[in-house]
């Protein structure tokens, strides 16, 4: 028998490899699992909640992520011809 922990918030932006500020984030927009409070000031999370909720990110693929790969210029030309 698997017993739950909770996990407080350090630990749980170890895990995911998130700040602080955007687990909030996901959290006030309904993406990431529910805080649960311990006292005014403690919180922390299911972690069977933080492993679900790792296990349904899509995994990127090896070709996603290709730093040779690089932007286009979107900028415009000076209008005197001289170069960008």
């Amino acid at each position: 028998m698997h017993r739950d922990r909770l996990l407080r918030l350090q630990e749980v932006c170890s895990i995911v490899a998130l700040s602080r500020s955007t687990i909030y984030a996901l959290c006030a927009r309904g993406r990431f699992p529910p805080r649960i409070l311990l006292g005014q000031r403690a919180v922390a999370w299911w972690e069977s909640e933080i492993d679900a909720w790792i296990a349904a990110r899509p995994r990127a693929s090896a070709g996603s992520a290709n730093p040779e790969k690089t932007k286009t210029d979107t900028r415009s030309p000076p209008e005197d011809g001289r170069k960008a």
